[in-house]
């Protein structure tokens, strides 16, 4: 084992470890919102992520582990009849508030190669995990050929891959927003 100089002022080494918890902001509208968070949260609850950080804008949030919108939870009541208790890496929801809030997750960052997606044939709700907006092209290119549709259910706007790009009106996917995923096959 030896030791070294490594860096010089004329030719710094520059070590970034990154490993600090950090926080991601959504502005959300009242009434239904499509959402999700990049993030790994200490308390991976839904009445955490969601009830206790809207601050009681919450009415109900959609979704599931498995990529549908199957389950729900609405704050109020008891959490026998909440079938969607716990958040999941990657998942995306659909939530609808009594009026206009931020959301805001904290955690450690997801990596997105580590965090795989099983997606099922046919449709699903997705998370955004990269931690900047990408094209749909480069988000999606470890699934190419395999997906037929991308919604954007917030704002209405579509990806397909078998449109030219000027008849595309989805062209970033962004951090904090959930999206619709037609997959051909399961992936």
């Amino acid at each position: 084992m030896s030791f070294g100089e490594y860096g010089s002022f004329e030719s710094p080494l520059m070590l970034d470890a990154n490993c600090s918890a950090t926080s991601l902001s959504v502005e959300l509208n009242e009434g239904w919102n499509y959402v999700s968070t990049n993030l790994m949260p200490d308390d991976y609850a839904i009445a955490n992520l969601f009830d206790a950080a809207l601050d009681g804008a919450l009415l109900k949030a959609l979704g599931d582990a498995d990529f549908a919108l199957g389950n729900s939870y609405t704050p109020g009541i008891p959490s026998v009849f909440n079938s969607l208790q716990s958040h999941s890496d990657a998942a995306g929801y659909v939530i609808k508030l009594n009026s206009a809030a931020t959301w805001t997750s904290q955690g450690m960052p997801l990596e997105a190669s580590n965090t795989p997606l099983d997606l099922n044939e046919g449709w699903n709700i997705i998370g955004y995990v990269p931690q900047v907006a990408l094209s749909v092209e480069t988000a999606l290119a470890s699934i190419e050929g395999n997906v037929g549709t991308v919604i954007d259910g917030q704002n209405g706007t579509v990806w397909n891959p078998a449109n030219p790009n000027e008849f595309n009106s989805l062209l970033n996917l962004e951090p904090g927003r959930a999206y619709w995923l037609r997959m051909l096959e399961a992936s």
